[in-house]
């Protein structure tokens, strides 16, 4: 957990002197550090050792700057000053601290803690005289600190790690903490002081959703940016709740394809309808007498949604779009035979696939700000958007995923339900940590007609 210790000469050059005791005060003051999970989400520590990964800093150092050695590791011992002027093999001004063989992390469920205490012994930058050496030999003095000393003691963290989703609090298991992914918690304080508490940083302000004025691996929600994701009664995607619209079949639809879209329109007449299980099966005809089937299932929230009234003999103009081709990702729009709108549907694997033109009166988009969120993977989150529905004559209306919304306009009602809307946002340094998660936005609009 500790870093790459160098010998800053320039900062802390000192006379030369014979280090063969400890300097600083005669006797040192130990201080026990303490760091609290107040946040409302689970951390991940470093558990290695007793130390839990609590060091000590030089007094405002940044949370990228070495900590100080407590005790020299076996390859520093060299560069200790009592020794250093007979230390002919010792090579370099660099103290590294080697890498443990089995790193061990930990959860650190909110409200729990861990604590250990610091002796207030260090090594600190020195030089010692040794004989023809100009201006001194750098080395690592063990010292005791002051009671009026001002130190800084930090505790970085991971807020999702490898492995991480299946751990259980205050148990260790194997891994390491990502070394670019890291959220720090420091605080100064003096050694009289006895006892030194650590929390988790304060969120940071953020507006409007945007994840990106968050640190990484934070979302933005209600306009603080953090790392968990509040509780939600978004309906899971899937099961019974989902939209699918299946292929067109027969001499009914005529076929336009593109290298983008394959479009099946239709119209004529409805000659019969049923429902089974959440989806509707249509057969028309048309004037010419080519028959054709379609089929699409939608959510069943309750007795009151999703199925569209139908009747017998109805003309209807029914249209089917598949994007990109043979892909089984479609919509399907049908209207009356005055033009008005009775249904879209659309999968949106990826993104919308209807326009304007397909859903007018209604233009639909996405919100992109963020209501909600759930763990995919370490490093990767789905993140729950609204989905907007605009009208010519009315505001435009939030749709939450799960929340029907009934809206009037161009003379009739009409409900309009946001059934999934998410992204998938990696939280890591690992860039690859939601490959293979496809964005989903499906959304229905059905008139309320009788």
């Amino acid at each position: 957990m500790r870093s790459t210790l160098p010998l800053l000469l320039a900062a802390s050059a000192l006379p030369g002197c014979s280090c063969n005791s400890n300097t600083g005060a005669a006797e040192p003051t130990p201080v026990t550090m303490v760091f609290t999970n107040t946040s409302a989400e689970p951390l991940f520590i470093d558990a290695t050792d007793s130390t839990f990964g609590l060091v000590i800093t030089p007094q405002g150092s940044a949370v990228t700057d070495p900590a100080y050695f407590e005790t020299l590791p076996t390859s520093c011992a060299c560069q200790s000053c009592d020794v250093i002027c007979s230390a002919s093999a010792c090579e370099g001004h660099t103290c590294m601290a080697p890498s443990p063989a089995n790193p061990l992390l930990e959860l650190l469920a909110p409200g729990q803690m861990v604590q250990r205490t610091w002796p207030g012994v260090y090594f600190a930058d020195s030089t010692e005289s040794c004989g023809a050496v100009v201006g001194g030999q750098a080395c690592l003095e063990q010292t005791n600190d002051f009671p009026t000393d001002t130190f800084t003691a930090r505790i970085c963290y991971a807020l999702s790690v490898n492995g991480g989703q299946l751990a259980d609090a205050g148990v260790p298991f194997p891994g390491t903490l990502p070394s670019g992914d890291l959220v720090c918690a420091t605080q100064n304080f003096q050694p009289q002081q006895g006892t030194v508490q650590l929390t988790p940083p304060a969120p940071s302000s953020c507006t409007g959703g945007d994840a990106g004025s968050c640190p990484v691996g934070e979302l933005c929600f209600g306009g603080l940016c953090t790392a968990g994701c509040p509780e939600n009664d978004f309906p899971a995607y899937g099961g019974g709740y989902y939209v699918n619209v299946g292929a067109p079949s027969g001499p009914f639809f005529l076929v336009n394809s593109s290298a983008a879209s394959t479009v099946s329109t239709g119209t004529g007449t409805l000659t019969s309808f049923a429902y089974s299980g959440g989806t509707t099966f249509l057969a028309l005809s048309n004037d010419a007498g080519f028959s054709g089937n379609v089929n699409f299932s939608l959510p069943q929230l309750d007795a009151g949604c999703c199925l569209e009234a139908f009747h017998p003999g109805e003309t209807l103009t029914v249209s089917v779009t598949e994007t990109p081709p043979s892909s089984g990702n479609r919509a399907v729009v049908i209207r009356d035979g005055t033009g008005q709108l009775v249904q879209a549907a659309d999968m949106a694997g990826g993104a919308p696939i209807l326009g304007p033109q397909d859903t007018a009166p209604f233009t639909v988009s996405l919100s992109g700000n963020a209501l909600g969120c759930s763990a995919v993977v370490a490093g990767c989150k789905a993140i729950d958007t609204g989905t907007v529905f605009a009208t010519p004559d009315g505001t435009p209306a939030l749709g939450v995923p799960g929340q029907l919304l009934n809206i009037t306009t161009s003379g009739a009602n009409f409900g309009v339900l946001n059934v999934t809307d998410t992204t998938y946002q990696v939280t890591s340094t690992d860039q690859t940590a939601c490959d293979g998660y496809t964005p989903l936005a499906p959304y229905l609009i059905l008139n309320n007609r009788p």
